[in-house]
């Protein structure tokens, strides 16, 4: 009376397929947060490469985005206003930075 002959050994299987599922979702998360890294890490070269060339022009810009590993694909200024648009990593950013002195 005690054990069922024919179960025996359908929990292994089971398990094989639960952890598949937990492998793949982790390693989706996985490439989920290294997206949003290489996003953020490319929004910070947009922002100081945007000052850069606001401060001491296109060159100055280029040449930070450049020694932070990224690439200006983009750059405009008007009334006063530079806007850049760097690559990082695959990841692209726009930033834009305005001088302002006094108060």
């Amino acid at each position: 009376m005690g054990r069922c002959r024919g179960a025996r050994g359908a929990v292994s299987p089971l398990m094989v397929a639960v952890l598949g599922v937990v492998a793949l979702a982790a390693l989706g998360l996985g490439r989920l947060g290294t997206a949003a890294i290489a996003a953020e890490r490319a929004q910070s070269v947009a922002d100081v490469t945007a000052l850069a060339a606001a401060m001491d022009g296109p060159g100055a810009g280029r040449a930070v985005a450049r020694a932070n590993g990224a690439a200006v694909v983009g750059h405009a200024a008007e009334a006063g206003t530079t806007v850049v648009t760097v690559e990082r990593a695959g990841a692209r950013a726009s930033a834009a930075a305005q001088l302002r002195w006094g108060p």
